[in-house]
């Protein structure tokens, strides 16, 4: 039965219970994340930023990051930093595992929607969760830029597919325009979203679909231009090239700028479907089980495409426009937002052999593929778990004095702030670095 035709309050009541139990597993894995001090170049830049930063400065941000222009979410840091400031820095690892869990609560959503199998749905939604690439996501405070972008993208599409055939009205319209610029403010990689949606909308001939999607872009692109000048700077950064990293700075098209970003346009493609192929930087290393696990669910995947539903061209358009914005670097937290619209397609994979082992009366089958699921749920859940705590590990036994000297950050006085706040020696940064 599809979910539309229950009970309002069963609904709603499965909705909840399904968040709780993702929001728990989310908890297990990246609780650790609360015992970090405002550490590493990542955080201790953007704490600093709102800490000196007056209201007006959230929609121009701060010349010294540029190319990048995320006003969205920073201001969502720095309306946190006027409230807690550096006594509870928790709330902002908090707010960033609840946010990665709504994303995979909708996800869960989307997949009821298409296919009304809840187990598939709930499969997909442990696999996209347990999923190393969020990791950053959580130990980086600021990081909560690509799931806020990821959630307001998600939404946009998730207005799209309960589309029942007739013209949007204008708050309709209007709606799906403002998710998709706020995704596009959260962090320029959701810019995938609206894109996803236009040509989607080209495709199904729905004027109101790309007016909606287009309408966000334009006036991400204007706002852009006339509070950052187009927020344009020099780049640089290591990146993975085939199998060296190496330092690219990009000033301008050169030979060496244009063939690493096609490169990292190739290597998050392959990447984003086939993880296991590349490091976390995008230099080719192959990791055999991860690669073999991530290949077995590609090839469900496949079965989900091409017996699936014409929605599923709207998560590939998407996944496309994600690996497209990866040109300037390969990240593989920037992969999430694709990853996000994949598991659409995996979930009417799963639902499709789950119809056809059904039909077999393969039942021994089934039990055995969704055991086998859950068991890689679980090794992946465990395996997260493990990482993320050594990333904290790692930012727990780093110095500010240091740290401040290898970043852009140039703040000694906030400096001396944490150092006194968290009781750690030599405030003033003055032994020798």
């Amino acid at each position: 039965m599809n979910g539309e035709h229950k009970p309002l309050a069963r609904r709603v009541v499965e909705g909840v219970a399904v968040f709780g139990l993702l929001l728990g597993v989310a908890w297990w894995m990246f609780g650790r994340t609360l015992d970090v001090r405002p550490l590493g170049g990542d955080n201790l830049y953007v704490l600093s930023w709102v800490h000196r930063a007056p209201a007006a400065e959230l929609v121009r941000l701060d010349p010294i990051i540029y190319p990048e222009w995320r006003p969205l979410a920073f201001a969502t840091v720095w309306l946190q930093y006027r409230w807690q400031r550096l006594d509870y820095l928790a709330p902002y690892h908090a707010f960033n595992i609840v946010l990665w869990t709504a994303c995979v609560w909708l996800v869960y959503q989307i997949v009821v929607r298409i296919t009304s199998s809840r187990v598939a749905a709930l499969i997909v939604a442990g696999l996209v969760l347990t999923d190393v690439r969020a990791i950053t996501a959580q130990t980086l405070i600021i990081e909560r830029q690509t799931t806020l972008a990821a959630l307001f993208g998600l939404s946009a599409i998730w207005l799209v597919l309960r589309d029942r055939g007739t013209p949007w009205p204008a708050w309709k319209i209007a709606t799906v325009g403002v998710l998709c610029l706020a995704g596009a403010l959260s962090k320029e990689y959701g810019l995938a979203f609206p894109a996803g949606i236009a040509a989607y909308a080209l495709l199904e001939r729905r004027r109101d679909w790309f007016w909606a999607a287009a309408s966000g872009v334009a006036v991400y692109a204007i706002g852009r231009w006339v509070f950052a000048g187009g927020a344009t700077a020099l780049y640089c950064e290591y990146m993975g090239y085939f199998f060296e990293v190496r330092k690219v700075c990009y000033d301008g098209v050169t030979t060496t700028s244009a063939a690493q970003m096609s490169y990292n346009v190739v290597a998050t493609g392959v990447g984003t479907i086939l993880p296991g192929v590349l490091t976390p930087v995008g230099q080719l290393a192959i990791a055999p089980m991860r690669l073999a696990v991530s290949a077995g669910l590609l090839a469900i995947g496949v079965v989900g495409w091409l017996r699936g539903p014409k929605q599923l061209r709207l998560a590939l358009l998407v996944a496309l426009g994600n690996t497209v914005l990866n040109f300037m670097v390969y990240g593989g937290r920037n992969q999430l937002m694709a990853v996000c619209t994949l598991g659409m397609v995996l979930g009417v994979g799963l639902a499709t052999i789950d119809r056809m082992l059904r039909a077999r009366s393969l039942g021994v089958a089934r039990a055995a593929g969704v055991a086998l699921l859950g068991a890689i749920i679980c090794v992946q859940a465990q395996r997260t778990r493990v990482e993320a705590a050594q990333q904290v590990a790692d930012l727990l036994g780093q110095d500010p004095c240091l740290e401040i000297a290898r970043t852009e950050q140039h703040d000694p006085a906030f400096i001396r702030l944490v150092k006194r706040t968290y009781g750690m020696s030599d405030p003033d940064c003055a032994s020798p670095r």
